[in-house]
């Protein structure tokens, strides 16, 4: 009763036990029934059963040779496409960061000409000083942007700046109780007028809660003790004789006929590249054709300023056929794909 077909559907599902065993009693049930049933009405229902078993059957082996299609897609074009668009991708990122790192450095560089940070001892930093104490505020500012976003970045810096991160400080009530109130004045001279009114108090289990009312609103975080214990807190604290030294009172940032107040690192980064960037303008293009003549040279196709990545795509053939079956502009392959494909998508993002 089976084909060929059918018979490869047995072999390739071999592992399946359950659905071998199936088939088996399928077509004993049915022979058995062919050699006893003699009655016109019931020999006219088994051929009808006997149909839809040779239907069942047909359709399990179409499917098996989908999966096959399916699995041999997989292999031979996306996984391989897929491994290679992900490296193209992270070396993308990592040419994007070293691009951002070396603006980062551009405006740094033109921000600190002339420039003197006038700490609360009236100390004046300047030269290769104050580029330490503007690094230092870059890989300050590197972890704070790595926190999630439950731990707000401005209470997080300035918890720093007054040595709460540290867990010996929080386990004395006293001193807990101190910094939490330190802290919550630190927020208040970052508010302005009308927003300020923080208060901070230290958590028996370790922590510390800062908050404020706001128009009728209440604005509450928590800094806890699981985020104390952490690597980032760690890192954080290591910084503290550092960021007391220069922040413990507001600093002056002055430049020519400029000065600008800042309570933290992070002003402080972005007092320095807001002052490197005046004059300079940055545009961001989707596309080629979105440039002028002038920018197209620049950027693309003048071999001494411009930067180009390659990519390199060995199955270029199988990946343009994938892209234009899933990305083209005809509708059908795309549909043949989606319905053959349909019940094996795993982790689908809708």
């Amino acid at each position: 009763m089976a084909s060929d077909d059918l018979e490869l559907a047995r072999r390739m599902s071999a592992r399946d036990e359950r659905a071998f065993a199936e088939f088996k009693e399928l077509d004993h049930a049915v022979e058995e029934l062919d050699k006893v049933v003699q009655n016109p009405k019931r020999r006219k229902l088994l051929e009808a059963v006997e149909g839809d078993v040779t239907r069942y059957e047909e359709t399990f082996a179409e499917l098996v040779k989908l999966i096959a299609e399916r699995n041999k897609l997989r292999a031979e074009v996306l996984d391989p496409t897929g491994a290679l668009v992900a490296k193209t991708l992270t070396e993308l990122e990592h040419s994007a960061e070293k691009d951002e790192k070396a603006l980062e450095d551009y405006l740094i560089g033109e921000g600190l000409e002339e420039a003197v940070l006038v700490t609360g001892a009236n100390a004046a930093r300047g030269g290769a000083d104050l580029r330490d104490i503007v690094e230092t505020a870059r890989k300050i500012g590197a972890i704070l942007k790595g926190l999630h976003s439950r731990y707000p970045r401005f209470i997080v810096e300035q918890a720093a700046i007054a040595g709460a991160l540290s867990p010996k400080v929080l386990k004395d009530s006293k001193q807990a109780q101190a910094a939490a109130a330190y802290i919550a004045k630190r927020l208040d001279a970052l508010a302005e007028d009308t927003e300020r009114g923080w208060h901070g108090e230290a958590l028996p289990e370790g922590g510390l809660r800062f908050w404020r009312e706001l128009r009728g609103v209440m604005e509450s975080h928590l800094i806890d003790g699981p985020f104390i214990a952490s690597a980032d807190a760690l890192k954080l604290d290591g910084f503290a004789e550092h960021l007391q030294e220069v922040y413990a009172r507001p600093a002056t940032l002055k430049r020519k006929d400029t000065s600008l107040v800042v309570h933290g690192p992070s002003e402080l980064l972005n007092a320095v590249m807001a002052t490197g960037r005046k004059g300079l303008t940055l545009q961001r293009y989707k596309g080629l054709g979105e440039m002028n003549p002038d920018q197209l040279w620049d950027t693309t196709l003048d071999v001494d300023t411009r930067t180009i990545l390659q990519v390199k795509i060995k199955e270029g053939e199988d990946a343009d056929d994938v892209f234009s079956r899933l990305m083209g502009d005809v509708v059908e392959p795309r549909r043949e794909f989606i319905q053959a494909n349909a019940l094996y998508v795993a982790n689908l993002d809708v």
